[in-house]
């Protein structure tokens, strides 16, 4: 996999890869890269099973909120990461996840950011209706 990472070191997550999850590939990203902040993105969010799955809607008035992520090696922590959110690069259509960039909002600025966003349909899913994951 030999993606171009130049637009982009920023990853932005809202379910389990959030810092307050217990969860080893949160831990994983939290060691690989760094905090920037929190912010939100414009779309919305479902309930898929433990975990959620956000759909980017650029003109949507809802958001979905999560943390931004500087990351320190993208190459190397993306190719874990994608495996860890079901995305094959070479086959995107036939990933339960597809990783894109998205403006998120942080601060009084836009920053590009690098999001798994949900890749099936959310018909009979329940939104989250307030945008966080953690409620």
């Amino acid at each position: 996999m030999h993606e171009s990472f130049h637009n982009s070191d920023k990853l932005f997550v809202y379910g389990t890869l959030l810092r307050d999850t217990e969860n080893p590939m949160s831990a994983y990203l939290k060691s690989k890269s760094t905090f920037v902040g929190e912010g939100f993105m414009k779309g919305k969010l479902f309930k898929v099973d433990f975990y959620p799955g956000a759909v980017y809607l650029p003109e949507s008035p809802q958001k979905v909120f999560g943390e931004i992520y500087q990351i320190e090696n993208p190459e190397e922590v993306f190719e874990v990461l994608d495996t860890y959110e079901n995305y094959t690069p070479q086959a995107p259509e036939q990933s339960l996840f597809t990783r894109i960039i998205v403006p998120v909002f942080h601060e009084n600025q836009t920053i590009d950011c690098w999001i798994y966003v949900y890749n099936h349909s959310t018909n009979g899913l329940k939104q989250l209706e307030s945008g966080y994951f953690l409620e």
